[in-house]
């Protein structure tokens, strides 16, 4: 029994050493860390792959990282479907979306310091910069989340793990830690110069958007996370327009 809990306090030193760095990164402490990448190679042009593909293409990408010399962290999550992604410090924007590109991403996060050291994050859709973040949500409303979040590599898929189950001595639980940067909610607008209203007459550039996004919505065979991401854009770019 000894010899358990020592494993597990090992486990769970690991676990929140790995969590406690990845959001030093995040929040711009990292005296080190400039600038940040996040994507994920899986599931090209919004097609959800067996996961032997998606093995190689995580494979491919961080071969290509390493030929550009760049440093990862892999992160999980899930965003519809599970997701593995990366974490990629002080890449250049333009080397994020090329890379987006390339292993045919709807978008790519891109995060710079500002200033004041504080990380300032995009949602960059091809080239395009769609929304910018501020700020990294945590704690235990993230943790209880079931869909929509990112975190650290290891760990339990679920909310929470008991260990031992069985046997003797006290169980031991340990909660799974997450993390989530808000784009797209209304509450978390770095800036809000306008009055939000669903518009009764759309520009004809937001109409046009609207048959883009939709095509990608009702794409036979298109992945949850493109479906959702879509449509919160919509929602978003409705109240905006």
């Amino acid at each position: 029994m000894k010899k358990i809990l020592k494993e597990w306090n090992k486990y769970l030193l690991k676990e929140v050493s790995q969590f406690r760095d990845i959001m030093r990164i995040l929040s711009g402490d990292r005296g080190t860390v400039f600038t940040i990448g996040m994507m994920t190679p899986e599931n090209p042009n919004a097609t959800q792959l067996p996961q032997e593909e998606n093995d190689q293409l995580l494979k491919d990408f961080e071969r290509r990282l390493k030929e550009k010399q760049l440093g990862f962290r892999k992160i999980r999550g899930k965003f519809g479907n599970k997701e593995r992604s990366y974490i990629i410090p002080n890449i250049r924007r333009d080397e994020i979306v090329e890379l987006g590109k390339e292993f045919g991403q709807e978008a790519v996060i891109w995060g710079e310091k500002d200033e004041e050291g504080k990380m300032i994050f995009s949602y960059i859709e091809g080239d395009r910069t769609l929304q910018q973040r501020d700020v990294v949500l945590t704690g235990d409303d993230i943790d209880a989340r079931t869909d929509f979040y990112s975190q650290e590599p290891g760990g339990p898929e679920k909310h929470s793990i008991t260990y031992p189950k069985k046997g003797k001595g006290k169980p031991l639980t340990r909660t799974a830690r997450k993390f989530v940067i808000p784009f797209f909610d209304e509450e978390y607008e770095i800036e809000d110069e306008s009055e939000d209203y669903i518009p009764e007459e759309p520009s004809e550039e937001l109409q046009e958007e609207f048959k883009i996004r939709l095509k990608r919505i009702f794409k036979e065979n298109a992945t949850q996370k493109s479906r959702l991401m879509n449509r919160k854009i919509l929602k978003y770019r409705c109240l905006k327009d």
